[in-house]
């Protein structure tokens, strides 16, 4: 076929001969992901011979093939499917063709190029890829999505006091108000609030917790803990704010991945903030229990390394003598988790 078509002199006949393979090469294979971009490829070379379902066919081929491109870590050419799928998109709305839902394939799409201009450290284009998303119609989770690929975008380039207010903006469309600088003795107050409610409840309680399935809270919390690490840096007291309201509204709505990166927070303020160590370890050691309740390993790995780095500094101020621990057993690490044996500790 490359033969072929290198061989024939007509643009025309190069591009008919792109079409035919791929039509041919898609009835055989039936988009099976071996060829998936074998067929994209030379459908996307005939496109100029395709018409109206084939059209609409080969953008959603543009779409997949962007997608399992950017899962293989193919940035650039995720970013070239993405585009030509886009591009085939605006030619079928110009001329008017029916389509199902085409302003969340657009979002698809245009998600899909900034997720990979960010990838491939393309940050200012990234950045106003995504403000420009976020001026169209959105739905909640759109909203949630673009919102945490800008503020990643800005926090990566330092520009945390951007990143805090585009978050705390997208809150607020999710029905939950912060304020940039919070009262200090508001946040003292809720700090309290959160020391009497484990102290009452102590800390088992959040290991028993049930999985959250309060879809917006969690939309809520992704915004949240996106916005932790800006915070931290532009607006320290936001992010307390953050982390005790995060910590109190898990006891009413449940535990996920989300919510155990705010309640690592909250056992940091403890620690940290507060002074109440042994407290701090135990909620971390509560954490690290609550980690093996989901799926992700990634995540796993994340907050139990995080973990490992606090829980001696926490336990040492309490009793010098105790010297915990870690390992890393080889069978744990090749299933992406991490044991941990704490000798002399119950």
């Amino acid at each position: 076929t490359q033969s072929r078509s290198s061989a024939a002199s007509d643009v025309y006949k190069r591009q008919d001969l792109h079409r035919a393979v791929g039509q041919w090469l898609l009835a055989i294979t039936n988009t099976e992901k071996s060829r998936l971009f074998v067929v994209t490829d030379h459908l996307n070379k005939g496109r100029a011979n395709l018409k109206g379902g084939w059209i609409v066919d080969l953008m959603g081929l543009n779409l997949s093939a962007g997608n399992m491109a950017i899962e293989s870590a193919a940035w650039a050419g995720a970013k070239d499917y993405y585009k030509q799928g886009l591009s085939l998109l605006n030619e079928l709305i110009n001329e008017g063709f029916p389509l199902d839902d085409p302003g969340d394939t657009s979002f698809d799409f245009q998600l899909g190029i900034s997720r990979c201009s960010y990838l491939l450290g393309e940050r200012g284009s990234s950045i106003k890829q995504c403000l420009h998303i976020l001026e169209q119609n959105l739905n909640q989770e759109q909203l949630v999505e673009v919102t945490t690929l800008l503020i990643d975008n800005q926090s990566i380039i330092g520009a945390h006091a951007e990143a805090c207010k585009i978050g705390v903006s997208t809150l607020e469309k999710l029905g939950l108000v912060f304020h940039l600088d919070p009262d200090l003795e508001e946040i003292q107050r809720d700090q309290q609030l959160c020391l009497e409610k484990i102290l009452k409840v102590g800390t088992q309680t959040l290991h028993n917790l049930p999985i959250c399935t309060d879809r917006s809270w969690l939309s809520q919390l992704k915004v949240m803990n996106a916005i932790g690490v800006p915070a931290f840096f532009a607006h320290p007291k936001l992010s307390v704010a953050m982390t005790c309201y995060a910590f109190m509204k898990t006891f009413e709505t449940g535990i996920n991945e989300q919510s155990s990166f705010r309640l690592l927070g909250m056992a940091i303020i403890f620690g940290v903030r507060m002074g109440h160590y042994k407290l701090a370890y135990d909620v971390g050691q509560e954490i690290i229990y609550l980690s093996e309740r989901f799926d992700d390993k990634t995540f796993q790995v994340r907050i139990k390394t995080t973990m490992l780095n606090l829980l001696p500094q926490w336990v040492r101020p309490v009793n010098e003598s105790i010297k915990p621990t870690f390992q890393l057993s080889r069978e744990a690490a090749d299933l992406g988790e991490i044991r941990i044996a704490m000798d002399g500790l119950n």
